[in-house]
């Protein structure tokens, strides 16, 4: 297996410098590169890409590595500021009536009513991305009253649920608007080059002071999930498929499938794989990992497909098995692979035991 190892470091960071707030070290950028490096060596003992190299016998990874310390907005498909609004005044109208017209008793709900209303009007001075926090606590304020709040007929019993999940799906449009890229791949069509990974530094060093985490924990998981893109961005390219790694036509199929193997191969290496007696906290990683995905829908957070390979409800010969037929799927058709994801799902508290799977391309749930 080869490996050919290129660094680019933008130059405005030649002196770029990184403050480890689990334990004050300072990391320059040689610590990076030397992170990097490290990443790439590691990649051989795992059991997972093993398989992946003799199935398929790729002849090489050719990735470039740049740091930059720009913070970059996600731009997954949610609605509009001004759509997230009209929904919430929507949802708030209802609650209105239902206390005007004696539906449910709530003594706090008409000030937490008004306070989320005086912040809407207050958000048409703000960035057009960016939701003030205030708002969304509001909306998790709101949703505690109605849970604490007096049922009087059928009628509010009937709709006090379906608030209440008009009001999470609303608070995850909220924190996602906020979310911003820790790495990202881009794939090159140059015959020796398979791509290049750009960490974002600063959003990765941002990352690990919330989640309480070492920086090089986060900046090492970060760089194998964008590395497993690289990897499976490979695989089409040996097989002379290329163009149809960036097909638009299936856009979002084809994200939810690429993004789906990703981070479960990213949490799958922070909680049983090779990182696991490499680096500190990584199953505290892989936990912060898993509650993202449980807080967003699949529609939202790309990323969440991953909890159907991550089910513990499966063993791991059928994880294993699904986990190759989605990446053996993605080469002949990103919707299959994608509906049997979606399909999973939504089909709670299952596991795979229930599927038949074959590598025909077909599947029975």
């Amino acid at each position: 297996m080869e490996y050919r190892r290129e660094l680019e470091i933008e130059k405005k960071l030649q002196h770029l410098t990184i403050i480890d707030h689990s334990n004050g070290h300072v990391l320059e950028k040689h610590d990076l590169e030397v992170i990097c490096q490290k990443a790439i060596g590691v990649f051989e003992d795992d059991a997972l890409l093993d398989y992946v190299r003799r199935k398929w016998k790729y002849s090489y990874i050719n990735v470039n590595f740049r740091f930059s310390d720009k913070v970059i907005l996600n731009t997954f498909k949610t609605p509009s500021k001004q759509q997230v609004f009209s929904n919430l005044n929507q949802l708030m109208e209802e609650i209105s009536d239902a206390l005007k017209s004696g539906d449910i008793i709530c003594e706090p709900l008409n000030e937490i009513l008004n306070r989320i209303r005086e912040k809407i009007s207050e958000e048409g001075s703000r960035s057009k991305r960016e939701f003030d926090p205030s708002l969304s606590d509001g909306v998790k304020q709101l949703r505690k009253a109605l849970s604490d709040c007096e049922l009087c007929n059928d009628k509010a019993e009937t709709e006090l649920p379906y608030w209440k999940g008009r009001l999470d799906r609303i608070h995850s449009e909220m924190r996602i608007f906020s979310t911003v890229r820790l790495g990202e791949f881009r794939s090159s069509k140059a015959k020796s080059k398979t791509g290049t990974i750009t960490l974002y530094t600063s959003a990765i060093a941002d990352s690990a002071k919330v989640q309480n985490l070492p920086f090089e924990t986060v900046f090492f998981s970060t760089l194998i999930h964008e590395y497993f893109h690289a990897l499976h961005y490979q695989l089409f390219k040996e097989q002379g498929i290329e163009d149809r790694w960036s097909e638009k036509w299936c856009d979002d199929e084809r994200r939810i499938v690429q993004e789906t193997l990703a981070a479960f191969y990213e949490w799958y290496s922070c909680r049983y794989g090779f990182l696991l007696d490499k680096l500190p906290d990584t199953k505290k990683l892989a936990d912060h990992l898993m509650e993202d995905w449980k807080s967003f829908d699949i529609d939202l957070w790309l990323y969440s497909g991953a909890l159907v390979l991550a089910d513990p409800a499966n063993n791991g010969s059928m994880l294993e098995r699904l986990f190759f037929w989605l990446l053996e799927t993605s080469f002949k058709d990103w919707t299959m692979a994608a509906k049997l994801i979606k399909s999973l799902y939504y089909m709670p508290q299952t596991g795979l035991g229930k599927v038949e799977l074959d590598l025909s391309g077909r599947y029975k749930p």
